[in-house]
């Protein structure tokens, strides 16, 4: 069985963000402006019971048992990272890590809503083995589950069944949305290298160093004795560093050295014990392309956002 929707794991780096002091404003886009808001759909402002339906996207709307599910599968992960003396944290503001973490929830949880509403339009349906091996995998969660716990966030193997297959169908209709990136990405775009160099201001200095480089087998412990830099070693790919730098470096192959290379800071000698790094090659391909997919699905996602009318119960925030 897969892990949990990756939106969940989004969730959680906004939220340790959060704790380690990095900014995230209050979320307070989740809401609707929308005059025909009223009409989504009822949400309840009384006593929350298992079938208060507490936030509605669209016309769907989300019983307060799904809710606590989110809330147990975060805390949970929470907790165990960091914890369980992590909700005693004050964060900026005075405001508690249990109100944005709710906060966080229902923002996930729109999300996901707005994402699995395309599943019909992408042809997307689960089949029966996969809803039993997640029935299975639920049963299994559950079973793990202290009776306190379970009593507290109203859980059930159906709720908790439910929750991954909504997670699991958003996750299809993500993949099937960024399934036209182009991936064709040669080696040469975004090759990297890994150098040695040595720096200085002094350009009679950089010439000196140049020779006895020339006459030294070991130029790592020429460039610790003679540069100007913080460090001597660096990996690279094209836009990484200045343009003479970058030329010169690109310009090399493995073991070979440079000659001394002005630049508008000053001056490098630059050594080359790799002119082609394969693994990080390919990680930097795997970057790239997953960037190009999070800008389609930013994109598609945004004008999905805009078809939904949202409700949120004030009694879960």
């Amino acid at each position: 069985m897969k892990k949990i929707h990756i939106f969940i794991y989004l969730c959680l780096s906004v939220m340790l963000m959060t704790v380690c002091g990095c900014k995230n404003d209050k979320v307070n886009t989740i809401e609707s402006d929308s005059s025909n808001a009223e009409k989504a759909a009822d949400v309840e402002d009384k006593r929350l019971t298992a079938e208060s339906a507490v936030i509605s996207v669209g016309d769907e709307k989300v019983r307060y048992d799904e809710f606590l599910v989110y809330m147990y599968i975060l805390n949970n992960r929470y907790e165990s990272s960091m914890g369980e003396d992590i909700w005693s944290y004050r964060l900026p503001a005075g405001r508690s890590l249990e109100s944005l973490a709710k906060e966080q929830t229902v923002s996930l949880i729109t999300e996901l809503k707005i994402i699995s509403r395309k599943a019909k339009e992408y042809g997307i349906e689960p089949g029966e083995d996969e809803k039993e091996s997640i029935r299975q995998y639920a049963e299994e969660l559950y079973a793990d589950i202290q009776k306190e716990d379970r009593s507290a966030y109203m859980l059930t193997v159906d709720n908790i069944a439910s929750v991954y297959m909504e997670n699991d169908i958003a996750d299809k209709v993500y993949t099937s949305c960024i399934g036209g990136v182009d991936t064709n990405i040669s080696d040469e775009e975004v090759k990297q290298i890994t150098v040695q160099y040595i720096y200085t201001t002094d350009a009679r200095k950089a010439q000196k160093i140049r020779q006895r480089a020339g006459k030294r087998k070991d130029f790592a412990a020429l460039a610790r004795e003679t540069t100007e830099a913080d460090g001597i070693d660096m990996t690279l790919g094209r836009g990484d560093a200045g343009t003479e730098f970058e030329n010169a470096a690109f310009a090399l192959k493995s073991g070979e050295m440079s000659q001394v290379v002005q630049a508008p800071e000053g001056y490098y000698i630059i050594y080359c014990v790799s002119d082609y790094e394969q693994e990080l090659t390919a990680i930097k391909k795997e970057e790239i392309i997953a960037a190009r997919q999070q800008e389609i699905f930013e994109e598609q996602y945004s004008q999905w956002r805009k078809e939904c009318d949202i409700q949120i119960s004030n009694l879960i925030l």
